[in-house]
């Protein structure tokens, strides 16, 4: 389930990616398999093998999901349990007597996953790097369920772009997202 051909939601996420194509900056694919959490919008499944506005928005709110997980020292089987961030937050206010619902959880997550991205900038990185290797955008899968499919870029990133309030030219986040976050 890490072919972004079988689950295109992962297209979105390997381009963006902020350590390169890695299938735990999102964990989107879940959803495909059933692996629902209505507390973050998806109490349905969205189609695995449409290149739609609804899998860069799946691959956008998951990445905000899964970027808290890492510094809290949590496992990210627990969202394949079924453990959204509702539930998330409850364990982390448990745990360290703070006072986090599923927006600050996700507001949390979001700017950790656009600080990296300001350091992957200053680094060198350009939406020009927002891509898959060319054999995963051309070449189709044989056979299975998902035979014939090739992600679209050209369709969700653009989507993907306006959720994160990126520069399409820079893929630099507004300033205004910045200043929203406590960044800027």
């Amino acid at each position: 389930y890490h072919d972004p051909r079988a689950f295109v939601t992962m297209a979105v996420n390997y381009a963006t990616a902020n350590r390169g194509g890695c299938h735990l900056e999102s964990l989107a694919y879940w959803n495909g398999y059933g692996v629902l959490h209505p507390d973050l919008g998806y109490a349905e499944t969205i189609d695995r093998l449409e290149s739609s506005p609804a899998a860069a928005k799946l691959a956008y709110d998951y990445q905000n999901f899964m970027s808290v997980y890492n510094p809290l020292g949590l496992c990210k089987f627990i969202a394949k349990g079924k453990v959204g961030p509702e539930r998330t937050s409850e364990i982390v206010n448990r745990a360290l007597g703070w006072n986090w619902d599923t927006e600050t959880l996700l507001e949390t997550g979001d700017r950790l996953f656009q600080l990296k991205r300001l350091i992957n900038l200053r680094l060198g990185v350009t939406p020009a790097d927002d891509t898959l290797p060319r054999r995963l955008l051309t070449e189709p899968r044989p056979s299975g369920s998902a035979a014939g499919v090739l992600p679209n870029l050209a369709t969700m990133l653009p989507v993907y772009y306006r959720l994160r309030d990126w520069d399409e030219t820079t893929g630099a986040p507004s300033r205004e997202r910045l200043q929203k976050l406590g960044i800027a």
